[in-house]
């Protein structure tokens, strides 16, 4: 496409540059946007893909404070422009009311990071999108004032961009379903016990929560180790006359009611003659302490030196301070950068939204000096700036420090060792009040205890395989062999067979719910067997390490992440590497610490990013897979329909190759093909988007992977999978008896285990490329090196004694594997199709049908 085009419009357009390219307005109306803030916007967009230039300002328009009159405006321009045609006006249509949806969204998700997950939410898959390569030479070639001197028709673009807005109302009907795609919220199974609403509970709570959150843990466990060290006041009194006991608490002043009983023990005479020459003794009365109202302020600098532990340590000081269960003074936190960020911290999720407030500049000096600006009022305020001391020594943020000496009480220093030091003002310099040193090993060498695995994720519950599509998030492959597959459905398949051609064998779903897919992904196998998938969210800067043999899962936070350096990490060595010129960081998956060292590792990257390119070639691959599923129902054939598409047996004739020689084989299979009778029998009820239920109770869920599972209210009849591949030939399965193509079979699998490569190690490679093809050198050499632990697999037992036989040959020695450390079969028998459907599918409608009738 011309680059040099994106940003253009037309003299007629809802939209115009203004001020030389600085601001984007309706023409004669009020400002849209300014473009270094939409320039924001599409940086945050390219890696998804960036929609059209005037389908962007529209959403940043239902967004603005001001969203109503100016899509008002909006529509009455280009309602003048139209003709009469109704197809010509659809796209307006379409588009005004999927804004008006937008506008709607809580004020929260119309301001800071939550806007930006807004427009990429909407505008995820969206059309006429520019792809991530084009939006990166937009951004490099800066077209901006290039484009301002193109136009183009009025036509032509009120098509593009109001298409996209259009199609968007297909996918979002309300404002739930833009939030729901947001962040979808967990169903509450039981109503919850409130506690009481107090002020110390709800503080102890919030620390208990951040200690039990992974995302939080590593500053949550610091604060009570923090309240039981540092010296500042927590509560403010104005000092006053405070009585001491004894005769400081007698007068010879005061009301009647305050008269000492003893003075009642004199005659009358007498305590007249006292009263009157001021002689008797009152109680003096205790004046309450006079309470002034202050205020405090925390800046917590978050500019580049203070990024890691430092701003954890400073986070936790600052929750310390403000969060204290017996404070009562007012606290209110800002972020430094650039500028100032205000910070909530009423809740955890507030809290892990201010620690993704990470600013890429060298100090804070702007921010400060903005901060002091805006606020220069301080009286009834104590003011604490939190920074790592290292920043001091550079010019800008020493000099501002200084300049606003006066106005800051407290100074607290935190470093990367778990250092931290308190100063107070003390006239023009600065008393250090006390030295802490937090013990991190200690503190942080405990998990949080909310880690538990979920036991829906690791997955081993479908007795077939699965079917590949062609658009996966990611293909990887580890030191051995295994290939493993990432999907959009934030799912991890295994392919079953490595040693099977790429469309000979399926795959194996071994963990789902993966945290994110939109994210960075490596897999490890580790000296122990383990197989480590490492997931790297690039927005919140947090890895995840899940092993995939047991399903535990650890998470840490990663700085050090460039979005102009390397874009993947690699797996070596035990540990996973993220390089930079010269210089690389490694990350152990078990300790979760973190090294930084000067090596140069981007040889074994550049080696990795060609083995992963072929690889993704290899699965490029895919079948037409049915995952979204809006009815279910059987029709007047008697058959299940799924959509519209209707399984049915079907005679198929496949070439087949037994001992070399090639023969034709007709037999039936079951297919998933578009129905011919759409008459409905019986409907299965709606009931969430995995399952319907049909009037018996006989239940169809849907695994959106590509899988379908029935479940009759037969309790005779056993759980039955369908996979759901289009117009082809399906395998389907009980927990017991498989029928059908066996590319879904779980067959056994033959491993050879290497023991001594023999003299010559290139001919022990030529011999195992022959037989074992998808082998590429930098897995071979790993291979030949970690015998005698190397595994190789085989598509037959055939294929595997002929390699050892080979291998022997060549001075290498190798073994079958015993069967007992090999995949075993799961079922019990392999029937034919049509016996499959007697015996099991039509058993399960015949029970859904005979429901309700006369027996």
């Amino acid at each position: 496409m011309d680059l040099y085009k994106y940003y253009q419009t037309c003299d007629t357009y809802f939209w115009q540059w203004e001020e030389e390219g600085e601001v984007i307005a309706i023409p004669g109306e009020t400002t849209i946007a300014y473009k270094d803030f939409v320039n924001e916007i599409l940086v945050s967009l390219a890696p998804q893909g960036i929609p059209p230039f005037g389908s962007l300002l529209l959403a940043i328009m239902a967004t603005n404070p001001n969203a109503n009159a100016q899509l008002d405006l909006v529509h009455s321009i280009m309602d003048t422009k139209l003709g009469i045609s109704n197809s010509e006006r659809e796209p307006l249509t379409g588009a005004m009311k999927f804004l008006r949806i937008l506008s709607e969204i809580p004020q929260d998700y119309k301001k800071g990071e939550k806007r930006m997950l807004v427009f990429q939410t909407i505008f995820e898959g969206s059309h006429n999108t520019i792809s991530f390569k084009n939006a990166t030479k937009l951004f490099i070639l800066n077209q901006l004032n290039q484009s301002l001197s193109y136009k183009t028709s009025f036509m032509s673009l009120y098509n593009n961009d109001f298409s996209v807005i259009k199609h968007l109302l297909k996918k979002f009907k309300s404002v739930d379903d833009i939030l729901h795609h947001m962040a979808p919220l967990p169903v509450l199974e039981e109503e919850l016990d409130l506690l009481p609403d107090t002020k110390e509970s709800k503080d102890k709570d919030l620390i208990e929560l951040l200690i039990e959150n992974e995302n939080t843990y590593h500053i949550g466990s610091l604060v009570k180790r923090i309240w039981s060290g540092l010296n500042i006041p927590f509560h403010n009194t104005q000092p006053s006359s405070q009585p001491l006991g004894g005769f400081s608490d007698l007068t010879n002043k005061g009301e009647y009611d305050r008269l000492l009983l003893s003075e009642y023990a004199n005659d009358d005479l007498v305590l007249m003659s006292r009263l009157a020459n001021n002689e008797a003794l009152y109680l003096l009365r205790e004046i309450p302490p006079a309470r002034h109202e202050l205020k405090r302020i925390l800046l917590i600098d978050v500019s580049l030196k203070t990024w890691g532990t430092p701003k954890a340590i400073a986070f936790a000081t600052m929750l310390a301070i403000a969060r204290h269960p017996k404070t009562d003074i007012d606290c209110s936190v800002f972020a430094l950068g650039n500028a100032y960020y205000p910070v909530s911290i009423d809740s955890i999720h507030t809290i892990i939204e201010a620690l993704q407030v990470l600013e890429p500049s060298l100090n804070a000096s702007q921010g400060l000096r903005a901060f002091f600006k805006d606020h220069p009022d301080h009286r009834n305020r104590e003011l604490f700036f939190i920074t790592e001391p290292s920043t001091l020594k550079q010019s800008e943020i020493l000099k501002a420090v200084n300049d606003f000496h006066a106005f800051i009480t407290y100074w607290i220093y935190t470093d990367v060792d778990g250092h931290i030091d308190v100063y107070r003002k003390q006239q023009n310099s600065k008393k250090h009040l006390q030295h802490l040193r937090l013990p991190l090993e200690d503190l942080w060498k405990k998990e949080p205890r909310k880690k538990k695995v979920i036991a829906t994720e690791l997955t081993s519950d479908f007795p077939i395989l699965f079917m590949s599509t062609s658009n996966f998030k990611k293909v990887l492959i580890t030191s051995d062999g295994e290939i493993f597959q990432i999907t959009k459905e934030k799912t991890l398949l295994r392919l079953f067979d490595k040693g099977s051609n790429s469309n000979s064998k399926g795959w194996e779903l071994v963990y789902q719910n993966l945290p994110f897919t939109d994210a960075k992904f490596e897999i490890g196998l580790m000296d122990n067997g383990d197989y480590i998938l490492l997931i790297y969210n690039v927005h919140n800067r947090e890895i995840s390490f899940i092993t995939i043999n047991t399903g535990e899962k650890k998470t840490i936070f990663f700085y050090h992440w460039q979005s102009n350096g390397y874009h993947q990490f690699l797996f070596y060595d035990n540990c996973f590497h993220y390089p930079q010129r010269g210089y690389a960081y490694s990350i152990d998956p078990i300790t979760l610490e973190i090294v930084g060292e000067s090596k140069d590792i981007i040889p074994f990257y550049d080696e990795r990013a060609k083995e992963l390119a072929q690889i993704n070639a290899r699965f490029i691959y895919g079948a037409n897979v049915l995952k979204s599923i809006k009815t279910v129902y059987i029709n007047d054939s008697n058959n299940l329909v799924f959509n519209k598409h209707e399984m049915i047996l079907s005679l198929t004739t496949q070439t087949m190759n037994v001992d070399g020689a090639n023969f034709n084989d007709s037999q039936s299979f079951a297919v998933l093909k578009p129905t011919k009778n759409p008459t409905k029998k019986r409907v299965a009820e709606f009931v969430n988007k995995t399952e319907f239920v049909f009037e018996d109770g006989t239940s169809v869920e849907i695994n959106r992977n590509g899988m379908l599972i029935l479940k009759s209210s037969n309790t005779l009849i056993p759980t039955i999978y369908i996979p759901t591949t289009l117009d082809w030939g399906l395998g389907i399965a009980t927990d017991t008896v498989f029928a059908g193509n066996k590319f879904y079979l779980k067959e056994p699998v033959t491993y050879v285990r290497l023991h001594t490569p023999g003299n010559d190690k290139s001919v022990t490679k030529g011999i195992i490329s022959s037989r074992i093809g998808h082998i590429y050198m930098h897995q071979m050499n790993q291979l030949l090196d970690n015998s005698p632990n190397s595994l190789l697999s085989c598509s037959s037992p055939k294929v595997a004694i002929e390699l050892i036989s080979e291998l022997k040959k060549a001075g290498a020695t190798a073994e079958m594997v015993p069967l007992e450390q090999n995949k075993q079969v799961n079922f019990s028998e392999v029937i034919p199709v049509s016996d499959f459907f007697n015996q099991y599918i039509q058993k399960f409608v015949t029970t859904i049908l005979s429901y309700g009738t006369d027996s």
